[in-house]
């Protein structure tokens, strides 16, 4: 007997679909359906929940705080039952652009804010480019977040940005990171304008795995420090 199929294509009344194209087919008596799925929306919401880790659905869940997303294209072509697609059974895509974001990283960390980029998903993975935002008072250039599986979700971060050093003090003192780097940094105090990178590496089912590196290029700062019997000023490096 021939595959059983079905086909849709159209629009969406209230105007959020703007283009839907799918065919279902199913290939014999039993098997689990393939499909393949084409959709062009003006607001998409794509979580898949029903695949992820509750710790890593949990940290997603609490982790995006506000923010909209529009011009969404997602795809799906491939098995049901073999989504996400760890073996390159099929595809699964989803994309679109966000704007006035919150975003929580981790408890004592401060807010993303502001954020204005795209988010896409690709099989058992999540991206995202911020272009524009602010945390803690630093204007940000450029932050790269990436979730490499659902299962064992690790989020890779990487940011620029430039301020003044007595916010990016407070943000990275008042962080986790703070006691981590030392006692000596914790008693840092500072003035002037400077440019910042971060890389972090975050396990989200084990956050006391996480890893760092941060990176600061002052331009004629003034630095205080107990040790040190006046400021220093005019810092630069």
């Amino acid at each position: 007997a021939p595959p059983a199929v079905g086909r849709w294509a159209g629009l969406d009344p209230a105007g959020v679909v703007r283009e839907l194209r799918a065919d279902v087919v199913r290939q014999r008596a039993g098997a689990a359906p393939e499909f393949a799925v084409s959709v062009d929306v003006a607001d998409l919401a794509v979580r898949p929940v029903g695949r992820m880790q509750p710790r890593s659905l949990a940290w997603l869940e609490a982790a995006f705080r506000q923010g909209t997303a529009s011009d969404g294209v997602l795809s799906y072509h491939g098995p049901v039952r073999k989504f996400p697609f760890r073996a390159g059974e099929g595809e699964f895509k989803a994309r679109a652009s966000v704007r006035d974001v919150t975003l929580l990283f981790l408890d004592g960390f401060a807010p993303l804010k502001g954020a204005t980029g795209t988010v896409e998903f690709h099989n058992a993975s999540i991206a995202a480019a911020v272009t524009a935002g602010e945390i803690g008072g630093l204007r940000l250039r450029r932050v790269s977040f990436a979730l490499d599986d659902y299962k064992a979700a690790t989020l890779d971060i990487y940011g620029e940005g430039s301020g003044d050093v007595a916010s990016a003090l407070r943000v990275l003192q008042a962080s986790p990171l703070g006691p981590q780097i030392g006692a000596q940094f914790m008693q840092l105090t500072g003035r002037g304008p400077a440019d910042f990178s971060l890389r972090l590496k975050l396990p989200t089912q084990n956050l006391q795995a996480r890893d760092y590196l941060v990176r600061t290029r002052l331009r004629s700062v003034t630095v205080g420090w107990p040790v040190l019997r006046v400021p220093a000023t005019g810092v630069t490096g």
